[in-house]
């Protein structure tokens, strides 16, 4: 890697064994949907996820947040759709990314929630 190329360059969605990007984040939204509905399953039968009470967790999701969103998905859309549409995308988008927060929330603390973190 020279100085010149980006940082983020690994991270660049290519195809990859013939499947394009836009399949390669549906599959990743899919597993992303799995894993959610597997951890509240443990949660509701152990208490726990992966072992460790659900606070422990909390220490890491600001920084996969900030690496997917940030890191990945707006240098992504920046590059195809410009500064503007990539930012208005990627907020609507880490918003919805709180819908996996519907089997710890009520209704109303979670439209709260989607609409301060799209929009703030």
């Amino acid at each position: 890697m020279n100085s010149e190329t980006n940082s983020f360059e690994f991270f660049q969605f290519r195809k990859f064994f013939g499947v394009g990007q836009g399949m390669q984040i549906c599959f990743a939204s899919l597993l992303f949907l799995l894993m959610t509905l597997g951890y509240f399953l443990q949660v509701k039968q152990t208490g726990k996820v992966d072992g460790y009470t659900p606070g422990v967790s909390l220490l890491f999701v600001p920084l996969y947040e900030e690496l997917i969103f940030r890191g990945i998905l707006l240098k992504f859309f920046e590059k195809s759709y410009g500064a503007i549409k990539a930012l208005v995308f990627v907020s609507i988008l880490f918003g919805l990314w709180h819908l996996k927060n519907i089997f710890w929330l009520g209704q109303d603390a979670l439209i709260s929630q989607i609409v301060y973190t799209s929009f703030f």
